[in-house]
């Protein structure tokens, strides 16, 4: 009950009290339990009309695993079972108790199975149990719901999905005995023992399980805060924190369930998307330029240029087999956004990647007729091959690929393999090519000045990533870890002369003293006589 709620009232005037349930596997409603203190058995959340069960709480059942993230109940198929009994025996008063486990088999096998009106041991909470319940009553409950996947709450005695008239006892996948109707059964051995399930008195009797009234949270509607609880939980859209995470600072909101989610970077500055929404982070200042890819498509990929322009992949659907990827140079110079189109593409979903080199070329991963091309894409839109490879024996429909940079002139492409393209979030695997990239031979210009660059690999890392820079010309250099607080975690090189080109450095996971540290985000910090640049790794453990 709430605080300030009277029992079988409703809370809609109540704003001082709420009670929020947040489960990472499943909320079951209890069916009965032992009372350790007398060992009585006792059978809760029982009602008719006239006495129905409450919930007040917003729950929700966020889950894990194949069979979590359901608000359920407890004890679904309930079937009798042979309780404890005095017997009469050569004039003594004898205590037989677990009957059915001397009398059958456990567990049982289909040479000899268990009856399939009778309990399995312990598959009845408080077992054994000589007439369980089965309709348990009205149950009312005052909050919202979610669950990753549909709970029941009130079953048929004998529900299509997983008929049970089979006698077939397989708990995990919901196959349990026989139909729970409530059929009279004589002990065949206990004279005038009668196995009954049965409805809690007063009820409709015709389900097992709970007859649920639901009124939803109302009291939040009046919430038109962006920043309040109720629309941080709902709400979709991306979102970023401050450092101390005290408050929201900013939200790029779109209206449906997140379909994509894509993160990028460059000196020190960030891009996300998500859906069609983008967001550019540049750590001092966050900018919303979601109105120039709204509507243009799912976000594939996004990266960030030499200059800091965002560049963005976007898969337009048309219909269920044709779609168009879009490939756009977001431009800020004038103060306005300025959205450029590089490239536009008859291509399958998720069969298309890109990334940007460290010296600002722009490579794309395209599946085309069995094959995986990479191209390189020049400034006027025109794309010139540089590898290939023959995909034609693998299923790659529903799969997915991605490009990362390794270094100066290498690349990573990683492409995912459903296990079966029918079943959605399905198994797979994921193969891995490290492809060369030559220099290029679009522009025949004076090579350019490149800028200082910092990238790792793996990240995420465990236990020791190596760390690749380039210097575009010859300095001291410094090179540290930090924490998110800003404390200083680790130096790798400290104010060391280290001649232009490409360099890389070892981080074992290791502070000053030599300690392992926690699992977590950490900062490299790169410093040259011009600038710091800023990456972040990530350490599992």
């Amino acid at each position: 009950m709430l605080t300030n709620t009277s029992y079988a009232d409703d809370p809609i005037y109540n704003y001082t009290d709420c009670l929020n349930l947040v489960s990472e596997k499943n909320i079951v409603i209890k069916y009965a339990y032992v009372n350790p203190a007398d060992s009585i058995r006792m059978h809760c959340f029982l009602g008719n009309h006239y006495g129905p069960s409450y919930i007040y709480a917003n729950l929700y059942a966020l889950g894990r695993g194949e069979r979590e993230g359901l608000f359920t109940f407890e004890y679904q198929h309930p079937h009798p079972s042979t309780p404890a009994v005095e017997l009469e025996v050569d004039g003594e008063t004898v205590l037989y108790d677990n009957i059915d486990l001397h009398r059958y088999r456990y567990p049982p096998t289909a040479e000899e199975p268990w009856p399939a009106h009778i309990d399995l041991p312990w598959h009845n909470p408080i077992w054994p149990e000589k007439a369980p319940y089965l309709d348990r009553g009205p149950l009312i409950i005052h909050g919202n719901i979610y669950q990753r996947k549909h709970g029941y709450l009130h079953r048929a005695h004998n529900d299509s999905d997983y008929p049970s008239n089979s006698g077939v006892w397989d708990i995990e996948n919901d196959l349990c005995g026989g139909p729970t109707n409530p059929v009279p059964y004589p002990d065949p051995v206990i004279d005038g023992l009668v196995l009954l399930s049965r409805d809690f008195q007063g009820t409709p009797g015709d389900k097992v399980g709970y007859n649920v009234t639901l009124h939803n949270e109302k009291r939040a509607q009046f919430l038109s805060d962006e920043n309040s609880w109720y629309h941080r939980f709902w709400d979709h859209g991306i979102r970023l924190k401050t450092d101390d995470y005290s408050r929201w600072t900013h939200n790029a909101r779109f209206s449906t369930a997140v379909k994509s989610k894509h993160f990028g970077h460059r000196d020190g500055k960030f891009v996300l998307g998500a859906n069609d929404a983008l967001l550019y982070d540049t750590v001092n200042s966050v900018h919303d330029y979601s109105s120039a890819t709204k509507g243009r498509g799912t976000i594939l990929g996004v990266q960030l240029d030499a200059d800091s322009h965002p560049v963005v992949l976007q898969y337009q659907a048309f219909t269920d087999f044709y779609g168009e990827s879009v490939l756009n140079l977001i431009s800020f110079a004038t103060g306005t956004q300025e959205v450029f189109n590089l490239l536009t593409i008859e291509t399958l979903p998720n069969l298309i990647g890109f990334c940007i080199m460290p010296d600002n070329r722009i490579i794309l991963a395209i599946y085309q007729a069995g094959f995986i091309n990479l191209y390189e894409l020049g400034q006027n839109g025109e794309t010139h091959l540089m590898w290939s490879k023959d995909f034609s024996a693998n299923n790659l429909w529903g799969s997915r690929l991605y490009l990362i940079p390794a270094g100066q002139d290498i690349l990573d492409l990683f492409v995912w393999e459903t296990s079966d393209p029918t079943i959605r979030d399905n198994w797979g695997y994921i193969s891995h090519e490290r492809v060369p990239v030559p220099v290029s031979n679009i522009d025949a210009t004076a090579p350019v000045v490149l800028p200082a660059t910092i990238t790792t690999y793996p990240n995420p890392f465990n236990p020791s990533t190596t760390i690749s820079y380039s210097l575009p010309t010859a300095g001291n250099i410094n090179l540290d870890i930090f924490n998110l607080k800003g404390q200083k975690v680790k130096s790798l090189a400290r104010d060391e002369w280290q001649t232009a080109g490409t360099h890389q450095s070892v981080w074992h996971g290791l502070d000053e003293k030599g300690r392992p540290v926690s699992s977590g985000i950490y900062l490299i910090r790169l410093t040259t006589k011009d600038k710091s640049l800023f990456h972040k790794v990530m350490l599992m453990k």
